[in-house]
């Protein structure tokens, strides 16, 4: 399924917690009968900057690799459910560091 360029995608965010993907389960099949496209958005939320400091730098660091990494993993497996389950739905990712709420008001 193609969408013109001009369509707005439905946005999702996304758990990686597989027990979590009700909504999400929603949202792949309301993109099917709308025949809309999918954004799969992931938030890696950054600790406060009164946190990050010049002693903490390399456990920030190594702290935002692991949100990275985490946020990468879980898109992938969404994105296999999401195949899976309607594979002409047209689908993308998002991986944003912010706070949940805000990255999804802003992709809405």
């Amino acid at each position: 399924m193609t969408s013109s360029p001009d369509t707005q995608p439905i946005v999702v965010g996304i758990d990686p917690d597989p027990t979590q993907w009700l909504a999400l389960a929603w949202a792949v099949d309301e993109a099917t009968r709308r025949r809309l496209p999918l954004r799969l958005a992931h938030a890696r939320e950054a600790p406060p900057s009164k946190y990050r400091t010049a002693e903490l730098t390399p456990a920030w660091e190594t702290w935002d690799e692991a949100l990275r990494t985490l946020g990468t993993r879980a898109l992938e497996q969404v994105e296999a459910f999401v195949r899976d389950r309607r594979p002409e739905v047209e689908v993308s990712v998002l991986l944003v560091e912010g706070d949940a709420a805000s990255v999804l008001r802003g992709q809405a």
